[in-house]
């Protein structure tokens, strides 16, 4: 039985979608989204919630680098619209085709 993604119902492929949906789909639990679809979804949940997409990027780059982190989300401060450092730069959340370093993207400094 071949498996459709569940938000556009496309069928699942390697080609498009991630390694972990193969490999849950192999082994009969089905479901998952394609490539296209959780782009979107994460594309979104980084514009609604900067803080918690800051937090996970911060705790990644923790781990591959054998640092340890102990912040939570309520440590993390609501984004401001501009720098606090340089206010005449606003802040901006990059999302999409838009993925590579920005100055002006907020971070946790």
């Amino acid at each position: 039985m071949l498996n459709a993604c569940s938000k556009c119902r496309i069928v699942l492929t390697e080609e498009n979608c991630c390694l972990s949906v193969i490999k849950r789909n192999r082994y009969g639990d089905g479901g998952g989204w394609c490539n296209s679809c959780r782009k979107m979804y994460l594309d979104q949940r980084r514009r609604d919630l900067p803080a918690q997409y800051i937090l996970n990027r911060t705790k990644g780059g923790a781990k591959a680098r054998g640092i340890e982190f102990k912040l939570e989300l309520k440590d993390i401060p609501d984004t401001p619209e501009f720098c606090p450092v340089l206010p005449w730069i606003k802040l901006q959340h990059r999302v999409g085709t838009e993925r590579e370093r920005y100055s002006n993207t907020p971070s946790l400094e």
